[in-house]
């Protein structure tokens, strides 16, 4: 995208600015009561601050956070074992004996270099580890595998639950998939590893399967030795899921008046059973900062056109929560903003720059004095990480999950995943990465399931 657009048309910031004034004094008076920001995961400590700033400016605003693949069943399987959001670090260099449950995590997930090396440092003849592998489809994890068992993705939750069983968490067992051979050696394998065993749930499985995980860690003793627990390394997580319904209910119920949605293409990748849609049209001032005109910028009546990440200062956190300073390599092409510039308008402050922005941001954060501030902040731009950011451990308790146990379903089954190219369709348009051919399967540009 290359201008802001009003209605379709070609329009300018400076009008843009002039409308956001007028909605900003008219939410004023409600005190945001009718006003929904709509952002994709949100990893940024500068834009998660700007958004903070906006909500208490609004009390009554809400903040809503949805991508089609997201974190909600690690979620809510760490709510199920510890009753708060956690996420686990693993430390594969530690790891005897490893069990992946549906996890391609040598090549998936934002950890997936670092344990894909950590991994590697291990498969030596004076010092192997072994991997398990349960999954329902090849995965660059499973061709790695020392032993790998086929199974269906509904099913792991109920070998999960015998593995646990056996090693001796307090859950109900039995095990009516069979695999008694494969199941009696991971089982003798993760008891004799005991705190170098390392059981890791894949992203897609249920909240019950990483529930299963986390006390299966924590009876053999791995919690705290091949598994690190740490705050969020995203700002207020939220079940997403879920957060997207509440927003449509409230403009089916006509609560919202002004909807800013930063990023994302709502329109396209909100299951189309809740109606997004159809309810959008009820909302008075619909923008989106996107950067292409999309699906989603068609229906809006503001179209800001969203710098590419190679054109803009920002910041962001790595999995284990470090900081990296974004750092762009090329002026913006076109009349790109990017988030912090479109918030600080929100903010009353129209022509902020995004270094300035995120510059100021860290400088009460970072070095003290000014003197010390500059240096600190020149020493992370040339390092390429903020010192002392990483995310905080915690030591808790793991509570036995409470689970309904499973049944075991027959029958043709589908399982829906990311695409290792275009992920969940946001890169559809880049017919480049279409060419690439899928891992194992080497398919290219076919609809084979």
């Amino acid at each position: 995208s290359h201008t802001v657009r009003r209605a379709g048309q070609i329009s300018t910031w400076d009008r843009f600015i002039q409308d956001v004034t007028l909605q900003v004094e008219r939410q004023r008076i409600t005190n945001g009561a009718g006003f929904r920001i709509l952002t994709e995961t949100v990893t940024s400590p500068t834009l998660h601050e700007q958004i903070k700033d906006l909500l208490k400016t609004f009390p009554g605003a809400r903040w809503h956070q949805y991508e089609p693949v997201n974190r909600d069943a690690a979620r809510q399987g760490s709510q199920l074992a510890f009753s708060r959001y956690l996420d686990p670090i693993y430390d594969l260099s530690k790891a005897d004996v490893i069990l992946s449950l549906d996890s391609d995590f040598l090549s998936r997930g934002p950890a997936h270099l670092k344990y894909a090396r950590a991994f590697a440092r291990r498969r030596k003849p004076t010092d192997m580890n072994r991997l398990y592998v349960v999954e329902p489809s090849p995965t660059n994890t499973g061709a790695m595998a020392d032993h790998r068992l086929p199974v269906r993705a509904g099913d792991i939750e109920i070998f999960a639950r015998e593995i646990a069983y056996r090693v001796g968490t307090p859950v109900e067992g039995g095990d009516p998939l069979g695999h008694g051979d494969f199941i009696n050696a991971v089982v003798e394998d993760l008891r004799k590893a005991g705190r170098s065993a390392l059981v890791i749930p894949g992203e897609s499985q249920s909240p019950a399967v990483h529930a299963l995980a986390h006390a299966i860690n924590d009876t053999l003793g791995a919690t705290g030795s091949t598994v690190r627990l740490v705050e969020p390394v995203e700002a207020d997580p939220v079940i997403q899921s879920d957060s997207i319904q509440n927003l449509v209910e409230d403009i089916g119920n006509n609560q919202v008046d002004l909807l800013l949605m930063i990023g994302g293409n709502p329109v396209h990748t909100v299951h189309p059973e809740l109606g997004m849609t159809d309810v959008l049209e009820k909302v008075n001032t619909r923008i989106h900062v996107s950067a292409t005109f999309d699906e989603t910028s068609r229906l809006c009546h503001w179209h800001v056109p969203q710098t590419h990440d190679l054109e803009s200062w920002s910041d962001a956190r790595a999995y284990d929560g470090t900081v990296t300073i974004i750092q762009p390599l090329i002026e913006p092409l076109y009349g790109g903003r990017s988030v912090h510039e479109v918030m600080a308008a929100f903010l009353g402050d129209p022509g902020a720059k995004s270094y300035d922005i995120v510059k100021n941001y860290w400088q009460g954060r970072i070095g003290g004095s000014k003197v010390n501030f500059e240096s600190k902040w020149q020493q992370s731009l040339h390092d390429g990480v903020v010192p002392d950011t990483r995310s905080p451990e915690r030591s808790v308790k793991v509570q036995p999950p409470t689970l309904e146990r499973p049944t075991r379903t027959t029958g043709l089954e589908v399982s829906v995943r990311p695409d290792p190219m275009i992920w969940d369709g946001r890169y559809a348009n880049n017919g480049w990465l279409q060419e690439l051919p899928k891992p194992s399967t080497r398919l290219t540009w076919e609809n084979a399931a």
